[in-house]
């Protein structure tokens, strides 16, 4: 019951992180198509922001990693039917079709199922744990060795 819950607030916390990364992308002019820019902004964001959040939600939670991908995946597209669209994207002249017809939505979507699902199968691997630091023995007469 509280994995489900944890699920999902981790998963609406990357979201979070994503539409603020979206709306943050704004205000720096790179590109003449600020929209464009906004997709390859959220795109390269989902790398570091999906890592992050799926590495909090494992140090101390547990949850195979398939689920957790497909929870981070559809709490995101519910999130961005509910609040997105109408909040952000409508008032600033946008649509649901505009904004569910572009082809970088279902990219990042994609990106974000792929990064959360394997950053998930390397903490349940454990293979994070593997990196053991190399100790330094005493000997008896205090000498290290």
């Amino acid at each position: 019951m509280y994995a489900s819950l944890f699920r999902l607030l981790y998963a609406a916390l990357a979201w979070a992180s994503l539409v603020g990364i979206y709306l943050a992308s704004f205000t720096i002019t790179l590109f003449e198509d600020r929209y464009l820019q906004a997709d390859m902004v959220v795109a390269l964001g989902v790398f570091p922001v999906a890592s992050f959040w799926v590495f909090r939600f494992y140090r101390k939670h547990t949850a195979k990693p398939l689920v957790l991908a497909i929870t981070f995946v559809l709490v995101a597209f519910l999130l961005d039917v509910l609040v997105t669209v109408p909040v952000f994207v409508i008032p600033a002249g946008g649509s649901y079709a505009g904004f569910f017809g572009n082809p970088m939505f279902y990219a990042v979507l994609v990106a974000l199922f792929c990064v959360v699902y394997l950053y998930a199968q390397h903490f349940k691997a454990g293979v994070h744990k593997n990196h053991k630091r190399t100790s330094v023995r005493k000997t008896s007469a205090g000498k290290t060795s």
